[in-house]
């Protein structure tokens, strides 16, 4: 019951916003708080289905292979797949693919293994960790919550070069006079967004866009900074797309036909 008490505390305010995702990761940070012996139990059991495999025993006349994978969370952090796919079928957009999306990302990662000349297997361990019970931590980098067993096992892993870094109070505002924000901000404001803030963009690789120009007396402060990948920052600069930040982690959008949509980077748990 306490359980379900904490996750409906979580849930309600972020109902009518909320992906099944988030619902599940506030499940997940529930048991590790009220059952940590079976959060415990299904994260080591989880560990023993990682795999990648590549069919190839299964190809055909078609042409294509399946290919499938399960991997640890830091693995797939430093492997930053997702962004990678997304940046590779985006530069197939911009030189006149009209292939699916799905098909461009396919291209993409062939062509990433193409330009492989070697791996590095050496892992650089960054965690952005608030850990707020015993058992489990709430992870920045991806907003997911782990089990500080996990936190401990990839920091104990052969090879790895961990990093600590000290805690970010994502509710402070830190600023300069400068018109460059230093890297501590710009580390506060990439924790808080994650993403480009355009909506239904994810591009990691991104400008710090003013929210209230510099040369109009706007701070580069956190507050007045937002990440924009570098498609969108001139679509803000060059088009009529247009955003406000009623405050920060909240970015009202109006296109250039009128409508609107709201992206929301607030901290769900």
């Amino acid at each position: 019951m306490d359980g379900a008490l904490f996750v409906d505390a979580k849930v309600a305010p972020f109902l009518h916003t909320c992906s099944w995702a988030q619902v599940d990761r506030t499940v997940d940070a529930a048991r590790a708080a009220f059952d940590p012996a079976d959060a415990e139990r299904l994260r080591l059991q989880a560990g023993e289905h990682r795999h990648a495999t590549v069919w190839l025993d299964a190809a055909r006349t078609t042409g294509t292979v399946e290919v499938t994978a399960t991997l640890d969370a830091a693995d797939a952090l430093d492997l930053d797949l997702e962004q990678a796919l997304r940046d590779g079928a985006q530069t197939l957009a911009d030189l006149g693919s009209d292939e699916t999306s799905d098909v461009r990302r396919s291209q993409a990662l062939g062509e990433m293994a193409r330009g492989q000349a070697a791996l590095d297997l050496g892992r650089g361990v960054t965690i952005y960790a608030h850990i707020d019970a015993t058992d489990v931590a709430l992870l920045d980098n991806i907003q997911t919550p782990v089990l500080v067993e996990q936190i401990r096992q990839w920091c104990q892993t052969a090879g790895t070069k961990v990093t600590i870094k000290p805690v970010i109070d994502l509710v402070a505002n830190p600023t300069t006079d400068a018109y460059r924000p230093s890297d501590a901000i710009r580390e506060h404001v990439v924790l808080r967004d994650r993403t480009c803030v355009f909506p239904d963009c994810r591009r990691r690789k991104v400008d710090l866009d003013h929210i209230v120009p510099f040369d109009a007396g706007g701070t580069t402060s956190a507050d007045n900074l937002v990440m924009l990948c570098r498609r969108h920052h001139r679509a803000k600069t060059h088009s009529a797309w247009r955003y406000e930040s009623p405050e920060p982690g909240v970015y009202h959008w109006t296109s250039p036909t009128g409508s609107s949509a709201t992206v929301d980077r607030r901290r769900r748990t």
